[in-house]
């Protein structure tokens, strides 16, 4: 499938053309080892039929393509594929919720950063969900048609921890986890690395204006024993890398190995700047992160914390959730 990216008001859509409902026709979906194979079965069972779905898995795992799979095998295949990050959703959800359950949208919309969503932004999309559940659209033909809704979320360990943590709305999680896919990362798929490294290399050469490289049976044992912990994000950034040093057009084991180290180096170099933000909002970010590590239990969390409960309970009260946690301990 190919397709165009636009960007409109408050949220950008991918505007998909005609292809085959086909999902294997992803590249970061191809491949035969059990985890890809059973994922994609998964897609084409019930990309026709799903309401909701929740993403879940290591970042950089292709939740894009898997997103797009759902939409380009769905009834809505010939509508946009909306994607809304986090930090526009609230706005976009106030100006489409003009009724109950109803907004004018178009296709699918795919929300990447589920478990950042505001609790406005929360309030809005249970509003879209709840009752007739229902969008306008525009048919191919013109007219307005009438649709369930669909929407597909990211949240890499699911949305049960910030639920314990008074974080996430429990109605709207459980609604988003109806459907749950579990993404593999890339340690899983040794066997579908060849072609992999090749439809992502090919990729980035075209971005690159370059040829593809070639790979050598050394380095595709090689990257076979990595265990990618960045994904597809680190495959990516070891495959402009090389590609920018020029080299052989057949690399080696060798070739890999300066690539990844140089990365390593890169990272290592880079010094990120103060966060300019008021302490309170550390203190409040990190007091969440805590929760979440302990599955929502307040006092082993102030345990972690090293204060009492009653202080926890006082610092809560300043992050706009003192009626949400509900939590054991």
């Amino acid at each position: 499938m190919t397709s165009e990216t636009q960007v409109f008001p408050y949220f950008r859509t991918e505007v998909s053309r005609p292809a085959a409902a086909d999902a294997a026709a992803s590249a970061l979906l191809a491949g035969d080892s059990p985890a890809v194979t059973q994922l994609r079965a998964q897609i084409q069972r019930v990309a026709p039929h799903f309401r909701t779905a929740l993403l879940s898995g290591e970042h950089g795992c292709g939740d894009l393509e898997v997103a797009r799979a759902l939409h380009r095998l769905s009834p809505v295949s010939g509508l946009p594929l909306g994607v809304l990050p986090a930090a526009e959703s609230e706005l976009r959800f106030a100006r489409l919720s003009h009724g109950p359950g109803r907004m004018s949208v178009e296709g699918m919309l795919y929300l990447p950063e589920a478990g950042q969503l505001s609790r406005g932004a929360q309030n809005g999309l249970l509003t879209l969900l709840r009752g007739t559940g229902t969008f306008l659209h525009t048919t191919a033909q013109g007219s307005m048609g009438r649709s369930v809704v669909r929407v597909v979320a990211f949240a890499g360990h699911g949305l049960r921890p910030l639920v314990s943590a008074g974080a996430f709305s429990a109605e709207l999680a459980d609604l988003l986890e109806s459907l749950r896919l579990v993404l593999p990362p890339l340690r899983e798929r040794a066997q579908d690395l060849p072609l992999l490294l090749a439809r992502v290399a090919k990729t980035v050469a075209e971005e690159m204006h370059m040829a593809p490289p070639q790979f050598s049976t050394g380095f595709i044992e090689a990257a076979q024993r990595l265990t990618w912990p960045g994904n597809f994000a680190q495959m990516q950034a070891v495959l402009r890398r090389l590609l920018q040093g020029g080299g052989s057009e057949t690399l080696q084991a060798s070739d890999l190995s300066a690539a990844l180290e140089a990365l390593a180096e890169t990272m290592t170099g880079m010094t990120a700047g103060p966060r300019l933000v008021r302490l309170e909002q550390v203190a409040q970010e990190h007091i969440r992160a805590v929760l979440i590590g302990c599955g929502g239990n307040k006092l082993r969390a102030a345990e972690v914390l090293g204060i009492s409960r009653s202080t926890l309970y006082r610092m809560l009260e300043t992050t706009g959730y003192e009626n949400d946690w509900q939590m054991a301990g």
